[in-house]
């Protein structure tokens, strides 16, 4: 069942590398926060509710990872056949694009 979400080109490992990633910052920025921000003890997030949003923004890491691997061979696809296409020769001239690179007159 789950192969049929997952590329079979996708490989798993840069996903938990993403996820490993993402939870080493988010779990640190937290640390700082609980350490040398300063909060009245009331203010300050259990352990239990670190651990509870640790989850969440790993688990969401996962599938924003798998759908972002999965969607990019179809996202570069279509950006080029919408960036080669008549419609975009249209709407960019690219023979007569002005770059400024002078002080403004103004």
């Amino acid at each position: 069942m789950i192969n049929y979400f997952i590329s079979p080109d996708l490989e798993m490992e840069k996903i938990f590398i993403l996820v490993f990633v993402v939870l080493v910052v988010y779990l640190l920025a937290r640390f700082l926060e609980y350490r040398f921000l300063n909060q009245e003890e009331e203010e300050r997030p259990s352990l239990k509710q670190i651990v509870r949003d640790a989850i969440v923004v790993g688990a969401s890491t996962v599938v924003g990872g798998t759908l972002f691997f999965y969607l990019d061979s179809h996202l570069v696809g279509f950006f080029n056949s919408v960036m080669n296409s008549d419609l975009a020769s249209k709407i960019v001239d690219r023979e007569n694009i002005q770059i400024f690179t002078d002080d403004p007159g103004f």
